[in-house]
């Protein structure tokens, strides 16, 4: 195939850059989707969660019974 107004030279460098291109984003964006490579899932601190768990006391999510019980089975995690 010859594209118009390139000479050959040019065609194939294009084809070249254009592959060269579509590798290099699959090589950044592997990690973003999932591609190989391994999983780096955030685990909040056990301080973050009991932050957390206030808040929603505080915010009348949960009741003050349920805080109680969640708290102590967070602190009662094995660090």
């Amino acid at each position: 195939m010859v594209m118009r107004g390139f000479s050959i030279d040019e065609e194939n460098f294009m084809v070249s850059f254009a592959r060269l291109t579509v590798l290099a984003m699959a090589i950044v964006l592997g990690g973003c989707i999932g591609i190989g490579g391994t999983s780096n899932q955030y685990r909040p601190t056990t301080g973050q969660e009991l932050v957390d768990l206030k808040m929603a006391l505080d915010r009348g999510v949960i009741t003050p019974q349920e805080y109680e019980q969640q708290k102590a089975a967070i602190l009662a995690r094995p660090k």
